[in-house]
């Protein structure tokens, strides 16, 4: 029997409004009459939009996503647009620049090549429906031959960064994690490359620039590993035995959830960047295919004081031995219980993502296998 954690179970219909489910359109393909389920090879950008008293005026947002064949759909507004972006792609990552336009990084199984992809005005580009993206291979004289996996990210408008996953001439380190940079339009890449070793072959990573110049990873390997490079200096805070997602605070330290692989718990742990993690249990037993998402709310630039724990991390996370999607709101006070509710009933999702706006209003991206469609769960 599941062991449930002294928690306070929140009735979202009456303490925070009912939580609304949007179904987004998927293409799923079939083999054999069997479907191809979207599982680890989907990845989502949010960005919302606001004016200038600092009210929402809507959002952004892109997801790519595997089943058989590379899509991608968006919302820009308040519909979805979805294309068949490239029917050898895999291991997507994406993410949108300052205006919500999407960039992208994908390894195409075809030529064992990694590619940039990013919008441009229609007929400018090459890849794409009506020339509307540009694509380019990128070099592997930077960094060597890719395996598969990569993670993107922007700075600005102007500055990506994409990791990559290569193999390493060290057989007891395997992998070979590279970060390379470039400017947006312009001709090449630049020349510096930073690199990681780790022992065992990536299941996921993911790469962050925080305000205070560093570059935060968190690699999903045999541990989890979280690293900060700053000043040329590489830094981490010990693995952790499971696999997560994490997020950064105000101060640029590291807050992680991950369901570690021993007895599939789902745990936060929290690190001040230098010191080993404090951790807390927030669910006993997620399933073995349990996974999660931390968000921090964003600053809001409005002036307005936010209410005591307003900064502090959410966690969106997939119960695998309960099949559902659920919500948990860290308390103001450490020594009081996380505030968790249901969310959704779901089965077979594999990747969640959770984003906040800046009054703190959750949106969870999710795959539901029962209904073979991606989901989109929002607080009004």
């Amino acid at each position: 029997m599941k062991k449930l954690l002294p928690v306070i179970l929140v009735l979202a219909a009456k303490a925070h409004g009912a939580w609304v489910i949007e179904d987004i359109a998927t293409a799923i393909q079939y083999t054999n009459g069997s479907p191809n389920l979207i599982g680890k090879e989907m990845a989502s950008a949010y960005r919302a939009t606001y004016s200038a008293t600092g009210a929402k005026t809507g959002e952004y947002i892109a997801i790519a996503y595997r089943s058989k064949y590379l899509y991608i759909t968006q919302r820009q507004g308040t519909g979805w647009n979805g294309l068949r972006f490239d029917d050898n792609g895999r291991y997507p990552s994406i993410v949108l620049d300052g205006a919500g336009k999407p960039h992208m990084s994908y390894w195409r199984s075809s030529n064992n090549k990694l590619y940039y992809a990013r919008t441009v005005a229609q007929g400018t580009g090459n890849c794409g429906p009506n020339g509307t993206w540009a694509c380019e291979e990128i070099p592997t004289t930077i960094y060597g031959a890719p395996i598969g996996r990569s993670a993107i990210t922007i700075t600005g408008n102007n500055k990506v960064h994409i990791l990559v996953e290569t193999a390493s001439a060290n057989p007891s380190y395997p992998s070979r994690i590279s970060r390379i940079t470039k400017t947006v339009g312009a001709a090449g890449w630049d020349g510096t490359v930073d690199e990681i070793t780790i022992s065992k072959d990536l299941a996921d990573m993911k790469i962050r620039i925080d305000p205070g110049g560093g570059t935060q990873l968190l690699l999903n390997s045999e541990y989890l590993d979280w690293y900060r490079l700053i000043n040329g200096a590489m830094q981490g805070v010990g693995p952790l035995n499971g696999v997560g997602a994490f997020e950064y605070t105000s101060s640029y330290n590291p807050r992680v959830c991950y369901r570690d692989f021993t007895l599939n718990r789902l745990i936060y742990a929290r690190s001040n960047d230098s010191q080993y993690w404090t951790e807390t249990v927030l669910d006993y037993d997620i399933g073995p295919l349990g996974s999660c998402s931390i968000a921090i709310a964003p600053s809001s630039s409005d002036g307005i004081l936010p209410p005591l724990g307003f900064f502090n991390p959410r966690i969106a996370y997939y119960d695998d031995a309960g099949d559902q999607v659920k919500y948990a709101t860290m308390p103001v006070l450490s020594n009081q219980p996380w505030n968790v509710e249901t969310v959704a009933a779901a089965a077979g999702t594999r990747v969640i993502d959770l984003y906040l706006d800046r009054q703190g209003r959750p949106s969870i991206i999710y795959f539901d296998s029962a209904s073979l469609k991606l989901k989109l769960a929002k607080r009004p």
